[in-house]
């Protein structure tokens, strides 16, 4: 068995962070974590052991002196270590290695790198808020350094699974990477009103050829309300059913702030109920997508939460998305927890594709004002399909296949975001079949 010595000081960050990188590399059977009077993490295993030395935890400290603006890295370094194939990204402590026949010390402070990306402490302590209150991306410290696209947690546990080798310990095999397509269903229809159709008529301009086509379609959809652009849905269920992927649907439950939710269905419509049956006959899953306002509502939470178990007749809803991604560390994920949901995909940077908790596999959420860990997990959201991103779509499907093959290199696990509605061209159809082939 290994043993971990811990500093008692700080046992409840420093295990948890060991528990998730353990888990990213498969190692789930029982290692004897204890704490003791020191300032190192010493993994041991028969005859030798690995230290890391502990920069940002230090005894005498607390919530309250931990998670500070001044705490903040101001710069990165990175480490390269014996029995590494890639350099590792340090944030605390000196990327400083010494090798002895026995043991491996090392200076730099990969718990804490660690413990910085998976709790977002850093949200906690940046108070600068975007225009949807949510944090402010830009101030991200992955984001500024650009290493939002690099699963720095996976990089230390493959490392880890690299030393536990040399110390004698086996690990087990390591699952393939999965990655699941999901969809946020904000909108079913496109053309809701004349005047709908108008204001698409005038931001076509001069595109006679476009707004030709907008008048056919609104047409048809007219009579037909399944030819309307954004009703992809029969289209979503034979793409997925072709290459035997399933997903999950996130569907709206309730218009709490009009000008945001803006949903133009209710669950109990009977076109929404077929959706929703044909859904599940081919075996996929649906979650709640909250409302804007629900992140910080405990009330609206469950009363939407309420509405949708009704929609779904019986069947569990453990799965949430919140509206616009709007969360916060780790008030959101206690709301979300006393209701039930044990997972949550809503961890991404809504402009910024990646790792937004430098993790690509399924990780519990730790709170780390009351440090415990909850019994919540986040499946990382790593790349999206929105019109709200302005980049191109060919950029949106080059993103979506780079960043899934980063997920299956550290056989890890995460979602994809396509919304239905940004399936109402053939060329969106194309890029969207293009995606789903590369996963």
């Amino acid at each position: 068995m290994l043993r971990i010595e811990i500093p008692h000081f700080a046992f409840e960050e420093i295990a948890y962070t060991i528990r998730t990188l353990l888990n990213c590399i498969n190692v789930k059977e029982a290692v004897d974590m204890v704490a003791f009077e020191g300032n190192k993490t010493t993994f041991y295993f028969s005859d030798k052991y690995f230290s890391i030395e502990n920069h940002f935890f230090q005894e005498g400290g607390s919530p309250e002196t931990w998670y500070k603006m001044a705490n903040i890295p101001t710069q990165i370094k990175y480490f390269k270590p014996t029995f590494c194939e890639e350099s590792l990204l340090v944030l605390f402590g000196e990327a400083i290695e010494t090798k002895e026949t026995s043991g491996i010390k090392i200076k730099a402070d990969l718990i804490a790198t660690a413990f910085f990306m998976l709790s977002r402490w850093e949200e906690y302590a940046e108070k600068r808020k975007d225009e949807h209150g949510r944090f402010l991306a830009e101030a991200a410290l992955s984001v500024k350094h650009n290493f939002i696209q690099i699963p720095i947690v996976n990089q230390i546990a493959s490392y880890l699974r690299e030393i536990f080798t040399w110390l004698g310990y086996e690990c087990p095999e390591q699952s393939t990477g999965q990655m699941t397509m999901t969809f946020d269903i904000d909108y079913v229809y496109k053309w809701k009103s004349i005047k709908n159709l108008g204001g698409a008529i005038l931001r076509n301009g001069l595109n006679f050829s476009q707004s030709f086509g907008d008048l056919r379609s609104f047409a048809q959809s007219k009579n037909d309300k399944s030819l309307d652009p954004y009703f992809s849905f029969d289209f979503i269920l034979e793409a997925l059913s072709n290459r035997q992927q399933k997903a999950v649907f996130y569907f709206k439950s309730e218009i709490e702030q009009q000008i945001f939710d803006d949903a133009d269905y209710e669950l109990q419509d009977a076109n929404i109920q077929l959706i929703i049956q044909n859904i599940l006959k081919e075996g996929h899953q649906i979650g709640l997508h909250p409302s804007y306002a629900s992140f910080h509502k405990p009330g609206l939470l469950a009363k939407e939460k309420n509405k949708m178990l009704d929609a779904l007749h019986g069947k569990p809803l453990v799965k949430v998305r919140q509206h616009f991604l709007r969360i916060q560390f780790p008030e959101t994920f206690h709301l979300l927890q006393n209701e039930g949901f044990t997972e949550d995909s809503s961890s991404m940077y809504t402009h910024f594709s990646g790792f937004r908790n430098g993790v690509a596999n399924r990780f519990n959420v730790f709170d780390f004002l009351s440090r415990k860990e909850l019994q919540i997990s986040i499946l990382p959201l790593i790349s999206m399909m929105s019109v709200s991103r302005s980049i191109p779509l060919a950029g949106v499907v080059s993103e979506m296949i780079e960043l899934s093959r980063k997920v299956q290199k550290y056989h890890g696990e995460a979602n994809l975001l396509w919304h239905n509605s940004d399936l109402d061209t053939s060329e969106k159809k194309e890029a969207f079949i293009s995606v789903l082939d590369a996963i």
